[in-house]
């Protein structure tokens, strides 16, 4: 009964390592996907100067507030082309300022102009007052499907030099620190191995000794 009590924890233990270290394993993983997908959206980004696309979504990365709080600085926002005719008052937009082709701004539609052309009047959320330029159908690069917090900073450091390196290095040293830990458990186990073996061997000799002194004493 004692020998099940001790038996018992320790299996339990076993298999809440055992739990924890897939969960590890997998937090990991998603975290080397994660940061390697950011390095290679921010080069691609970088490398063609335009926004990253997905077959016909683009994703931006949003460097002002005047979208908060529904949009945050430092987001990502996933956008796609969208028929004039289908947008209405509400939606929020991507497109180039009609003052500046440059500039790539994330507005919400406030009026719709009808006329011989449509125009849009938009301000952002954050803002007071609307936008001064009526802006043109054509300017519009699509709607806004999605944002997602935070990874728009991790984007814009990517592109950076010190960013770049940093992320790239960053999963380096992970994948190193994990494979030398990997590594010294895997001697440990080799020796814990050879030391059963060696035991085995020594209580094997014993019984033998054991057994050919007792076929000497009958």
């Amino acid at each position: 009964m004692d020998s099940q009590k001790m038996k018992t924890p320790k299996l339990k233990n076993r298999k809440v390592h055992k739990t924890l270290k897939i969960i590890f394993d997998i937090f990991y993983v998603i975290m080397l996907l994660f940061f390697g997908l950011v390095v290679v959206l921010s080069i691609q980004n970088k490398l063609s100067g335009n926004a990253v696309r997905f077959g016909k979504y683009q994703l931006y990365a949003v460097e002002g507030g005047s979208m908060e709080p529904n949009i945050k600085k430092g987001s990502v926002i996933i956008i796609s082309p969208t028929e004039t005719e289908n947008l209405r008052v509400g939606d929020v937009i991507t497109f180039t300022s009609p003052s500046d082709n440059e500039t790539v701004v994330t507005h919400r539609i406030v009026k719709i102009n009808e006329g011989d052309e449509i125009t849009f009047i938009t301000r952002g959320d954050a803002n007071n007052a609307d936008d001064n330029d009526l802006l043109p159908a054509n300017n519009i690069l699509g709607k806004v499907h999605i944002a997602i917090p935070f990874i728009g900073f991790l984007m814009s450091f990517a592109r950076t030099k010190e960013g770049l390196l940093t992320l790239i290095i960053i999963p380096g040293v992970l994948i190193i620190f994990f494979e030398i830990l990997n590594l010294v458990k895997a001697s440990r186990q080799l020796k814990r191995r050879k030391e059963d073996l060696l035991l085995a061997k020594l209580n094997e000799n014993l019984i033998g000794t054991t057994t050919e002194g007792e076929n000497k004493m009958t």
